[in-house]
């Protein structure tokens, strides 16, 4: 009696079987859209924000600073543009890098917190 595990070739544990499954994952990667391969990463405050993007769309960076930094944005426009590069200061001035090309308005409010 032969069972799958014991099959020629077919055993998970194979030598072939981890090189097939390498060369896949790599023609998976190497055919993926690219969104699956965009990175981006939010750190800082609205004084000194850092925003580090590799192939992002801009919405995406935008979305990550309304839940970062409880911005809130609205587009009149289709914003199709990805991004690369690491963008450093201030919030208004690092979004004026991200959308360069678009005609935007800023409109910046301050929360005052009242002392009792």
């Amino acid at each position: 009696m032969t069972s799958l595990a014991t099959a020629p070739g077919r055993t998970l544990g194979s030598p072939n079987f981890g090189m097939r499954a390498a060369i896949l994952l790599g023609a998976a990667l190497a055919i993926a859209p690219t969104s699956v391969l965009a990175e981006m990463q939010v750190r800082g405050s609205r004084e000194a924000v850092r925003i580090e993007a590799r192939d992002t769309p801009v919405e995406e960076i935008l979305a990550a600073l309304g839940r970062t930094f409880g911005m809130h944005y609205q587009l009149l426009a289709v914003v199709d543009k990805r991004v690369s590069g690491t963008y450093v200061g201030p919030l208004p001035r690092v979004l004026a890098r991200i959308l360069d090309g678009y005609n935007l308005f800023l409109r910046l409010t301050m929360e005052v917190s009242q002392s009792p």
